[in-house]
């Protein structure tokens, strides 16, 4: 699940920024920030990942005549994704690439099968909203990532998943009031 929701992003933005510059060649690579011979001018990394635990979703039940299955509930992942300037790449250059993208994010900030079709079924929607960091925590992520600082931002990703497995097949109402001699 996360790796096609990152694929979406990310092909997204790569789209934008290579009609915006007219290249043939991605300006954005997810990858580790130290990984070696990295030639993208901007990184994007995960750096964290955590289910939400606020949301209450409600299992989803499709109505058949006979009996209504009971389907996995929808989960809502957060993924907190660096977008970063290659330090491999020249400055000016990588603050412009950067620029560019969070503009693109500014104005896509969510994803759906309406305005995304490529979208796969397991994934109703992704919302994107940028995260402000003070520098205490900017620097702390920074230390944690055993990298020197480079120009960047940090998105937060909810996706929102949805299991199309079957997880039990349970009677309707009707079939159940049929059976108990009710309807």
């Amino acid at each position: 699940m996360i790796a096609k929701a990152l694929d979406v992003v990310l092909s997204s933005l790569n789209e934008q920024l290579k009609r915006t510059y007219t290249l043939k060649n991605s300006l954005v690579t997810l990858a580790r920030l130290n990984a070696p011979h990295l030639e993208t001018p901007l990184i994007a990394t995960i750096v964290q990942i955590a289910e939400d635990q606020s949301a209450h979703h409600v299992a989803i039940a499709k109505r058949r005549t006979q009996e209504v299955p009971k389907m996995n509930p929808q989960s809502e992942l957060q993924l907190h994704l660096l977008i970063s300037v290659n330090v491999q790449s020249p400055y000016e250059e990588g603050l412009q690439y950067l620029s560019t993208a969070m503009s693109f994010f500014n104005a896509n900030n969510a994803l759906s099968k309406i305005n995304y079709p490529k979208l796969p079924n397991t994934i109703q929607r992704i919302t994107i909203e940028r995260l402000d960091q003070t520098m205490e925590s900017q620097s702390t992520l920074w230390l944690s990532l055993d990298a020197a600082y480079q120009p960047s931002v940090v998105y937060k990703l909810r996706v929102l998943c949805v299991d199309e497995g079957v997880v039990s097949d349970l009677p309707s109402i009707e079939h159940a009031a049929k059976v108990k001699g009710l309807g």
